[in-house]
């Protein structure tokens, strides 16, 4: 999961395993290393002060708990996840944090910061052996990003 201002994430590959097809145990862990590598500051594990606020909510799954307290511990502006249901955004919102699916995330990013995104997605197709434009933008429909791709699509010319 990204939290917003600062990029951050779950450091459990049970979560990742659970939440990415095709992923196991050591994929997972490889993948939350080289992050935690690529981005040393992103990493946060919540403290008690973290979990307080959180402790009076109902949660669908109580897994998810672990998440909030890591986006309050690195004092970020959104939480952006595909689990939407089981994120209370009135109370997160309360305490600062807005909920947002990937698709709502880049299709805000797009509108806000229009050339980062575009250098972005370039940097992406150029770095990736294989990958055009045309891949990226159906890689975001598989994965439910709608609207983002409508929009690179559009912005792009295919």
């Amino acid at each position: 999961m990204w939290f917003g201002a600062r990029r951050s994430w779950t450091t459990s590959p049970s979560i990742v395993v659970a939440n990415v097809p095709g992923f196991g145990p050591r994929a997972a862990a490889r993948l939350l290393d080289a992050l935690a590598e690529a981005f040393p500051d992103a990493v946060f594990e919540p403290s008690a002060e973290d979990y307080a606020p959180l402790a009076s909510l109902a949660l669908r799954d109580e897994d998810d708990r672990h998440v909030m307290a890591a986006a309050l511990a690195a004092q970020a502006d959104i939480i952006c996840t595909n689990n939407l249901k089981h994120f209370p955004r009135a109370e997160l919102a309360r305490l600062g944090v807005a909920v947002m699916s990937p698709d709502d995330l880049f299709t805000q990013l797009i509108g806000t910061r229009m050339a980062a995104m575009i250098g972005a997605h370039r940097a992406a197709v150029a770095n990736f052996a294989g990958s055009t434009d045309h891949f990226a933008v159906a890689a975001l429909l598989g994965a439910g990003a709608v609207r983002t791709a409508e929009l690179l699509s559009e912005l792009l010319g295919i």
